[in-house]
């Protein structure tokens, strides 16, 4: 019979499991004879290892806790007496370590809590004054105990991700009570509202050149590099804002604004070469710090939201200051000003209870990132800080991101952000329809070159060349 090592792993892991009362073992009844034998060779090894270690540990505790003690030798017959004494001393160091392994675990939990940094000095000095504390004087609380205790508690080392503040915990309470009450009132007014017309919009930065943090390289190389025509481009950065539907719908046109040194207007021969080459989906306008202002607000209504009001709609928009409510308001005409509700997302939430933040704008940024390095790969000739082509790449993004594949996954941004929609289920999301692992197997539908992406809309596969000159534009 064959073996099978990843279900002799699996069966290894589950008798790990089960011996330290996390898993119910009953349920591996029933497996392969010849898997289960080899594993469960492998976990009495692995525990014949462990005990021996055990008792060299114990064995030095005892030889400690004799010292000055009087022992009956083994020739004078009273081996039993010795044995006895053997058990009531490892016994009590067991509780001892017990005890130490106790302290140290409510000391490790009480400074987390606190988000206070904790290293493996600190887990040993703890060990050792409640050794002292017990009287377990010659305890040294030695590596080899510290990795055992870490691998006991599920403590291991890890990279500070973000700092905040002392009063973290307060505001978090706080945070979580500002979302609760925002999505009790949404929740509340979502039925008075068709789901095409329950819309959220913000803004989203995007780096003028893309990278890979993460590379194949050889082993034992001291610096791993990357390439990028721009570093000052990887920092520099442009501003998109789109609209999103409750339904599952991405809206068109959307907003860019590009970064220019001109300020907020282009110049005659700029505004020229704009008007030629802008798609039909994007409004494109301009800063010098590639930012909105409130005048480009105002064009966003103008272009990108009043022409989509057409009955009773409910936009949720942050808390920046240059659209608010009342400035909405006062830039609509009456007529559609009566017809719309503006909810402003509470300050600390919009990453927990805006779908644009939550899930939609992480897909766009895997788009974008994936055609920079493609580019890169083929060393393309094209400028990727060229102005025009950041207006072709988002423009044939949004394209791909309107297909009805993408829908559910557009509702699933709203339902994760706790809005009172139906659950889409199982959807699939940029990875798995634009570039799939499995589509580097099929060839270009228009030349011979290697398949880049499927596109969303009819599934065919194209180059990156075929898919950057909108061969495919639905």
């Amino acid at each position: 019979m064959d073996i099978n090592p990843h279900h002799v792993f699996y069966l290894f892991k589950s008798m790990f499991e089960e011996r330290y009362g996390c898993f119910n073992i009953s349920n591996l009844k029933n497996q392969n004879s010849v898997d289960s034998n080899i594993a469960t060779e492998l976990f009495n090894m692995f525990i014949s290892l462990c005990d021996e270690s055990s008792e060299i540990i114990i064995e030095d505790s005892l030889d400690m806790n004799r010292e000055g003690s009087e022992f009956v030798d083994n020739e004078d017959g009273n081996e039993n007496n010795i044995n006895e004494l053997d058990d009531s001393l490892s016994q009590e160091f067991n509780s001892q370590m017990y005890e130490i392994e106790k302290y140290i675990k409510n000391k490790f939990t009480e400074a987390r809590e606190k988000r206070l940094p904790v290293h493996d000095i600190d887990l040993r000095r703890w060990a050792i004054e409640e050794a002292r504390r017990i009287e377990l004087n010659k305890f040294k609380g030695s590596p080899s105990f510290i990795k055992n205790l870490k691998f006991r508690l599920r403590i291991c080392s890890r990279k500070v991700t973000k700092l905040v503040t002392k009063n973290y915990s307060n505001e978090k309470v706080e945070t979580e009570e500002r979302k609760a009450a925002h999505l009790q009132f949404t929740n509340s007014k979502i039925p008075q509202y068709n789901l095409d017309f329950i819309m959220n919009s913000n803004q989203s930065g995007f780096s003028k050149e893309y990278f890979s943090t993460r590379t194949l390289s050889f082993r034992g190389e001291k610096d791993t590099l990357q390439s990028v025509k721009s570093i000052s481009n990887t920092t520099h950065s442009y501003t998109i804002q789109p609209i999103i539907t409750a339904s599952g719908k991405l809206l068109s046109p959307m907003l860019i604004c590009l970064q220019e040194t001109t300020g907020n207007e282009f110049g005659p021969r700029v505004s020229l070469e704009i008007i030629k080459n802008t798609p039909n989906n994007l409004i494109v306008v301009c800063s010098k710090s590639g930012k909105l202002t409130k005048e480009h607000v105002k064009k966003w209504l103008a272009g990108c939201l009043i022409p989509q009001i057409k009955e009773k709609t409910l936009v949720l928009l942050d808390r920046w200051s240059g659209q608010t409510e009342d400035f909405l308001m006062a830039s609509l005409s009456p007529e559609k000003a009566d017809s719309v509700e503006v909810i402003t997302i509470p300050p600390g939430t919009t990453g927990l209870c805006q779908p644009l933040d939550v899930y939609f704008f992480r897909q766009s940024k895997i788009f974008v990132r994936a055609i920079y390095n493609q580019m890169m790969l083929e060393s393309t000739e094209q400028e990727t800080h060229d102005r025009n082509f950041f207006l072709k790449i988002h423009s044939l993004v949004h394209n791909q991101l309107t297909a009805d594949v993408f829908r559910p996954m557009l509702q699933y941004a709203w339902y994760k952000s706790g809005y009172h929609v139906a659950d889409p289920g199982k959807f699939r999301n940029v990875n798995e329809v634009c570039f799939n692992k499995e589509q580097i197997l099929d060839d270009c539908a228009i030349c011979e070159n290697s398949v880049f992406i499927k596109c969303a809309h009819c599934n065919k596969s194209l180059c990156l060349k075929d898919f950057l000159e909108k061969i495919c534009w639905h």
